[in-house]
């Protein structure tokens, strides 16, 4: 086994595989270097080869503990294996704990992308409730052609859509950093309507800084008599895109821009050869006939999502391997804690949105 560190010498032949084996946005090298602009998060790339071909590649992202002198690891979307080869958990786990006594990391944190369980023995590792990433998501399959895509999305999607092209929304592009303001503007309102919480402004400029000339972040904005309306945030990678951020005002709701944009979208990332398109996290459901509960804070989100087709993919869910027990203990104490205020402070509750 051959452990090889990335650097931006070596960027592409990481990404590339990442392309090859379908890993997520969140792997890439460009994400890597946007979470570290903001000076939380340290960063290392590595890659596992065998007999000089690599099988395995990761962003181990790096977090200082506050006030401990420890930190943690965190793989989101990852580990990605060649083939999708889940019999290589052993290598990935070995090549992090080569880095455990230099950061002085208490646990590994991983949310693996792949669809069903994880073949790991559970006296290693602890199954964490909080998710960072969506545990389950709906996949379009763009493939298909247009006629197929429509007539797969439900009635009332369709008529919705239908209402907006006849009110005459329009829908662009973005092109210029500027049209930054105007998504920022709607979704800053969108957050105090719905009590949730965004990044800074200072964020989505730097996302468009560092993904944009890398052609990688595609903002869409939709608008009624010349007035913005709704905005969605798209990242690409390889050969599939997602739906990152999204938001719409109040005004003109009944003009329907949201499912429109969507269908744009769509019709966009086919004819720039992109092959799925991942909406981007819905409550978790046991299988494809179950619903969230009706008073589930995602409810909406998961009838808009469905609404345009797609199949439904699970995850395996959250996984914390330890390495002290005693400081790991302390930490999600302390983790739990935090969100329990932070929730009251938004919603008035301690319901934890992303609790399944």
């Amino acid at each position: 086994m051959e452990i090889t560190g990335i650097n931006g010498s070596n960027k592409e032949i990481f990404n590339n595989f990442l392309i090859k084996n379908n890993g997520c946005f969140l792997q890439s090298f460009e994400w890597g270097e946007f979470k570290k602009s903001f000076g939380y998060w340290d960063i290392s790339r590595l890659t596992v080869s065998e007999n000089g071909e690599i099988n395995t590649a990761f962003t181990l992202f790096i977090r200082k503990i506050p006030y401990t002198g420890k930190t943690f690891f965190y793989v989101p979307r990852g580990p990605v294996f060649k083939e999708q080869n889940i019999n290589l958990y052993k290598d990935f786990f070995d090549s992090v704990k080569k880095l455990k006594e230099k950061y002085k990391s208490i646990f590994l944190k991983i949310e693996p992308e792949i669809e069903g369980e994880l073949p790991l023995d559970k006296k290693e590792f602890l199954v964490n409730k909080k998710h960072i990433q969506p545990r389950c998501t709906i996949v379009i399959d763009l493939k298909k052609d247009t006629d197929t895509l429509f007539a797969g999305f439900e009635n009332k999607t369709r008529y919705n859509i239908r209402i907006a092209q006849k009110k005459a929304v329009e829908i662009t592009k973005a092109e210029n950093k500027k049209d930054l303001a105007q998504f920022f503007a709607i979704l800053d309102e969108t957050s105090r309507r719905k009590k949730f919480l965004i990044h800074s402004k200072n964020y989505y400029e730097k996302l468009w800084d560092v993904f944009h000339p890398a052609n990688m972040v595609h903002l869409f904005l939709a608008s009624y008599q010349k007035t913005p309306v709704a905005g969605l945030f798209i990242m690409s990678f390889g050969g599939k895109i997602w739906y990152l951020y999204g938001a719409s005002r109040k005004l003109h709701r009944e003009v329907m821009p949201n499912q429109l944009l969507h269908w744009e979208v769509i019709k966009w990332a086919k004819s720039n050869g992109f092959k799925e398109y991942d909406l981007w996290g819905i409550p978790y459901v046991k299988d494809d006939n179950s619903a969230p509960p009706g008073n589930h804070p995602l409810y909406g989100v998961w009838r808009f999502k469905k609404g345009f087709g797609g199949r439904i993919a699970r995850y395996p869910g959250t996984f914390d391997i330890p390495y002290s027990s005693l400081y790991y203990n302390l930490f999600e104490k302390g983790l739990k804690t935090y969100f329990k205020l932070r929730n009251i402070s938004i919603r008035g509750e301690t319901k934890d949105a992303l609790q399944d």
